[in-house]
């Protein structure tokens, strides 16, 4: 053994400085991958799961009806909270929101205009550009178009009608207070120009035009629309089945959003693509590298095998040999690609990509990623030199020794 490792030693130093243009490649190829497969593959991640991504709250919405499907003669369950209750406790339900809408006419520079009034659920409704979240009575978010005629924190003078007796209604007076503004240029599930307040207080407004108290509409109001919320794309296919099965409503987007779930896995099997990539590059510069080495080291074999060395002993010295190769290009490749990727990440800013941010978390995962990179060389250049140093290994010695004579 010890002969072994003096001789493989000894004949790295000449492979090297022979073969650095090759091995040069190889950590250059190296290096681009850890500067940004680790970056990509983090960003496919957050693209795959991630709010701003396909794991957006509206890419894992189904959307309950509160009438029958076209052609199906089976009613479906109403809409109730009591209902909306069961479905919450459905396996892979994140939320569940009963939609509603009330009409409410507002004074504004002495007119007044109709609003359309939807219990805010800010997951799947426009976000805010101003201003707050409303939290309690007559309080409104309004479009950003409203902007240049209200103002947040106005109080504007509003009506809305109340059921007196069949057939009878009266206007009731009221405020309502402006407290934030949501971007009217994002498209959200409930219309444009939709005006947002609490879910009670729009279920009494709801309810004073239907002639009902509040308690009436928290336990037997059957609300038309429910939209609910997977905790993430790949639960959204069984919860539709569910809902189905308990003879909910689940209109077409639902199974429009059933398609998400196979672009998110192929988005989060990219890091094994990725990889698979790097060996596939990794394991064609050893084989190449080690079928031009031995093939140069055909005489020496022969020559050690004619002084006595056994096949297991020149295999071992060459499959060392390529053990160190693979070291160095791992070094090289971690050390360089470390670099260029703390200069991307540190130039790069705030960079994005697809729209997502482009960083980098150096927690133990990426750390033991890294290392992987650095020793996926080693292994590669071993396993690329067992076969042709076992086939030439077995070449008789006296056959090696005619061809250099002739």
């Amino acid at each position: 053994m010890n002969r072994t490792i003096r001789l493989a030693r000894w004949l790295s130093s000449s492979i090297v400085r022979r073969y650095a243009p090759s091995l040069a490649i190889a950590a250059a190829g190296l290096a681009l991958f850890v500067a940004f497969v680790p970056v990509v593959a983090n960003v496919a991640g957050e693209a795959a799961t991630s709010n701003e991504g396909l794991g957006a709250p509206v890419l894992r919405t189904a959307v309950l009806g509160g009438s029958a499907a076209v052609g199906s003669a089976v009613q479906p369950v109403p809409l109730t909270s009591t209902a909306l209750d069961g479905v919450r406790a459905i396996r892979g339900v994140e939320s569940v929101f009963g939609w509603t809408q009330a009409f409410l006419n507002v004074e504004t520079r002495g007119e007044y205009s109709t609003l359309t009034i939807t219990p805010r659920f800010a997951e799947l409704q426009p976000p805010l550009v101003e201003g707050r979240e409303p939290r309690g009575d007559r309080e409104i978010v309004m479009g950003s178009r409203w902007a240049t005629s209200v103002d947040v924190g106005s109080t504007l003078p509003a009506i809305y009608n109340a059921r007196i007796a069949e057939g009878e209604q009266e206007g009731v007076t009221t405020t309502v207070t402006v407290v934030g503004f949501y971007d009217s240029g994002v498209p959200g599930v409930d219309g444009e120009g939709t005006t947002y307040g609490t879910k009670p207080w729009t279920l009494g407004i709801v309810g004073a035009g239907l002639g009902r108290e509040i308690a009436w509409m928290d336990s037997d109001y059957a609300f038309p629309t429910a939209y609910v919320v997977a905790t993430n794309p790949g639960e959204l296919s069984s919860i539709v089945s569910e809902l189905r099965a308990r003879n909910f409503a689940v209109d077409s987007l639902a199974t429009l959003l059933t398609s998400v779930p196979p672009l998110q896995s192929f988005l989060s099997t990219m890091r094994l693509v990725l990889a698979g990539l790097l060996v596939v590059f990794l394991v064609v510069v050893a084989w190449a590298v080690a079928g031009s080495v031995l093939t140069a080291k055909r005489a020496e074999i022969g020559l050690l095998r004619a002084l006595g060395w056994s096949r297991g002993e020149i295999g071992r010295t060459f499959v060392m040999q390529f053990g160190l190769l693979g070291l160095i290009v791992g070094s090289a490749g971690v050390i360089a690609g470390s670099i260029a990727l703390a200069i991307v990440l540190i130039v790069g800013g705030d960079a994005e990509f697809f729209g997502l941010p482009v960083t980098l978390q150096f927690d133990a995962m990426t750390i033991g990623m890294f290392a992987a990179i650095g020793l996926a060389p080693v292994v590669l250049f071993v396993v690329a030199a067992v076969v042709p140093v076992t086939r030439i290994s077995r070449i008789p010695p006296d056959d090696v020794l005619r061809d250099l004579t002739s």
